[in-house]
């Protein structure tokens, strides 16, 4: 168990999808004139855990359902390869799964006791979608729609972690973060529509 099959199985190089969003979100507060140097910290921070947490929980529900037992692309697609190589259990990659969620749900409820409810709101919705995107979301067609609202859901709740309100900016600047994962998501997964 190393930290480079750690480093793998949480696919770092995929962080910018969820981070890209939480520093949007930030920079529209800041050009707003709200801007706190540790609510950003701790905002993408939780937003990375948030991140590592789904792709782990991804990998985990796409082995033991098989799909990426069918995959033969690992490109952009087919998961981290952790498990189907064998370099780390399905118990270790749920288990980390779980822990991560957490870690980023005390963020989340740390930023809640600073900034107020909605910020709960958004962590409690967030926690959710994580979970059941790979386990049922997706499975059921609605994962690109989920992936599109979590985008706006990053966007407009890291704006309101700076500034105690929501823009029209900010859920028209998530909505175009949005759809631009779902065509990322869409570009990854044609290499794995068999196995899907």
């Amino acid at each position: 168990m190393s930290i480079k099959n750690w480093l793998k199985a949480v696919r770092y190089q995929y962080l910018p999808a969820s981070v890209i969003p939480a520093f949007t979100g930030i920079a529209l507060a800041y050009r707003a004139g709200h801007f706190n140097a540790f609510y950003a910290l701790l905002t993408v921070f939780g937003v990375a855990l948030a991140h590592m947490s789904a792709d782990l929980f991804n990998d985990y529900y796409d082995y033991v359902k098989g799909t990426d037992l069918l995959s033969k692309n690992r490109g952009l697609s087919g998961g981290s390869g952790v498990l189907v190589e064998g370099l780390l259990s399905p118990k270790e990659v749920k288990r980390a799964g779980y822990l991560l969620l957490g870690f980023a749900a005390v963020v989340g409820l740390y930023l809640t006791l600073l900034r107020g409810l909605p910020v709960l709101l958004l962590t409690l919705l967030g926690g959710v979608s994580i979970y059941l995107y790979t386990s049922v979301l997706q499975r059921v067609g609605l994962g690109e729609l989920t992936l599109a609202l979590e985008r706006v859901a990053t966007v407009a709740g890291s704006f309101y972690v700076q500034a105690l309100f929501v823009t029209s900016a900010t859920i028209f600047s998530g909505l175009s973060l949005g759809v631009l994962s779902i065509y990322m998501v869409y570009y990854a997964a044609f290499p794995d529509y068999d196995a899907d």
